[in-house]
């Protein structure tokens, strides 16, 4: 969720952001101070960041590493953006930045975001050291948020190999509860939702587990009523990568069933006699006016007159 400087976190709608064609305009005309002036830079990067311009965002806000006129709250609108359109690793190294600055209002949201990563690494001892850090009745709803998915981390990894299944179907039925309630509208916080309940899966022992991740809605919970849709109102819940898998599941399926059970046509088959395509049969040749002769000219029907054959010439 995109955060100003003075703690405003912004709903990432377009219609009720800034406008567009405003905000490209000043970052043209004035490129060049709001590049130089550090809270300048931050609020680009948020505005970036409310107007769903993801790719923007970590374009504009490239050069985190080379600043020292940082606050925690321009790195959350960059780390949100990473989250959604670059990987979770570059997100992370952005959060531990965060972290060695004065803190301000985001500085929980970063703790969390790192408690998480390490807690879907399998670190349990790491994490309950740095949950001992947060203050728990301070969190606000987006942090509650997070702080669920890395209480359900933890109830699998700690319970009895036995008992995994059990837990993790109670904290899978919490988690949704929390999905159908708006909890996790903001696009980073759904996509860790899912890699969490992918790991969840992994730990709890389920054989399936390297399928649920593409499902549309994992465990097969609707999509909350708030959830925003992308432009022209369009739902995306059907992964185009499950479509392919079911695709391959189907043709392997057919092709097994097929060598299984041969068909009757298959076993009485025979291949046939050589031959070639024009069979010579020799026969004798007809006589005149027997069946299958033809008739001749009367000039060829004549006997033929062969004329006398010279004498040899004697040598001398």
């Amino acid at each position: 969720m995109p955060h100003g400087r003075n703690g405003d976190a912004g709903s990432a709608s377009s219609s009720s952001g800034l406008p567009r064609r405003w905000a490209a305009g000043l970052i043209s005309r004035e490129r060049a101070w709001l590049r130089e002036y550090g809270p300048a830079w931050g609020t680009i990067g948020y505005a970036y960041v409310h107007l769903r311009r993801y790719h923007d965002a970590t374009k504009w806000m490239k050069d985190w590493q080379q600043r020292n006129d940082l606050a925690p709250w321009m790195l959350l609108n960059l780390a949100s953006a990473c989250r959604r359109v670059g990987p979770d690793k570059t997100a992370l190294a952005v959060n531990q930045r965060a972290l060695k600055l004065p803190p301000d209002h985001t500085t929980p949201q970063h703790q969390l975001w790192i408690v998480l990563e390490i807690a879907l690494l399998g670190d349990m001892p790491a994490v309950a050291e740095r949950m001992a850090e947060l203050r728990e009745h301070e969190l606000g709803k987006y942090e509650q948020a997070l702080l669920a998915l890395v209480k359900a981390l933890r109830a699998v990894h700690e319970a009895q190999p036995t008992a995994r299944r059990a837990v993790f179907a109670e904290r899978r039925d919490d988690l949704a509860r929390r999905y159908q309630q708006g909890a996790f509208t903001d696009p980073a916080l759904n996509h860790v939702r899912r890699r969490t309940l992918a790991v969840l899966s992994r730990v709890s022992g389920d054989p399936w587990h390297w399928l649920r991740r593409w499902l549309p809605e994992f465990g097969g919970h609707p999509r909350p009523a708030n959830h925003p849709t992308p432009s022209g109102g369009r739902s995306t819940n059907v992964n185009p990568r499950l479509i392919w898998v079911c695709i391959v599941l189907a043709l392997g399926l057919l092709r097994t069933c097929a060598s299984l059970q041969p068909s009757a046509s298959t076993t009485n088959f025979r291949l046939p006699a050589a031959q070639t395509p024009f069979p010579y049969h020799p026969h004798p040749p007809n006589r005149p006016g027997e069946p299958g002769s033809f008739p001749l000219s009367p000039q060829f029907q004549q006997p033929v007159q062969l004329l006398p054959t010279p004498a040899p010439l004697e040598l001398k």
